[in-house]
């Protein structure tokens, strides 16, 4: 779900850290004295626009929220459940050994806690938004109506971006204005499970630097973190892209990569 879909809980109760990486890009143009091609080689076609605008229309739905929501309580709900494994194993392993492991305990308890609380959170905004579940135990994992619109743009945007590498230098690419984003917490349910890894985004930027589009093309395999990085984009202004001098809509990448420092 786009998160400017969702209310301002969602974004007190979810927070990460990230290091922002842009790609700058980097492609060999042989024919350097080559004629530009006209701008609309790297702009959008009617038949981009009417699947961006499709699934920007998607995202609205209260089928798509639903699936979003519901995707999150399944993911605290499992780390409620593993946090309760891993004490039931603890306790039969001090059965047989006399041993404790406090630490391993602590941990467990603090995953299962913070899941609790946050999964609760989650769950009212679930019912707000029509879910027949009675308790966050009994939500069912949701199909996301909107994957098969957005899987059809992923193609779209790797094929453009490449397209304005090529375009150089006649074509600049957009760039991020670190200053006008805000860079949330690392979630610490996060924290506690250890999770890490990559986020790949893609997204349209407008002339005036604004995010007209932003998609996941890369998951970092937690759904939390990838919903947050769509949240945290929607804060920035970028510099847009510009061919032979004018400024001009263009397709852009960028990694948020989560790694938890020892």
């Amino acid at each position: 779900m786009h998160m400017k879909i969702l209310n301002s809980r969602f974004h007190k109760l979810l927070t990460f850290a990230a290091l922002l990486l842009i790609f700058s890009g980097c492609a060999t143009v042989e024919e350097k004295n080559a004629p530009n091609p006209p701008i609309s080689t790297i702009d959008k076609s009617n038949d981009d626009q009417a699947k961006l605008s499709a699934s920007l229309a998607c995202r609205v739905t209260q089928e798509h929220n639903l699936s979003d929501l519901s995707s999150l309580i399944k993911y605290y709900q499992n780390s409620i459940y593993n946090g309760q494994q891993i004490i039931e194993l603890e306790n039969g392993r001090v059965k047989a050994t006399g041993y404790p492991n406090k630490n391993v305990i602590l941990q467990a308890q603090r995953q299962i806690y913070l899941a609790l609380q946050q999964n609760q959170e989650l769950f009212n905004m679930y019912k707000d938004w029509g879910g027949v579940a009675t308790e966050p135990a009994a939500v069912t994992e949701i199909p996301d109506p909107c994957a098969s619109i957005d899987s059809e743009i992923i193609p779209i945007i790797n094929q453009k971006y490449k397209l304005q590498l090529t375009q150089k230098p006649a074509f600049s690419l957009s760039l991020m204005d670190p200053n006008s984003c805000q860079h949330p917490e690392f979630p610490r349910i996060s924290i506690v499970n250890e999770e890490s890894g990559t986020v790949r985004v893609g997204f349209l930027i407008g002339i005036n630097g604004d995010i007209l589009y932003s998609t996941v093309i890369k998951s970092s395999g937690y759904k939390p973190l990838d919903l947050l990085t769509l949240e945290s984009l929607d804060k920035c202004k970028f510099k847009p892209g510009t061919f032979n001098g004018s400024a001009i809509e263009s397709w852009a990448k960028t990694d948020y990569v989560f790694k938890i420092v020892p």
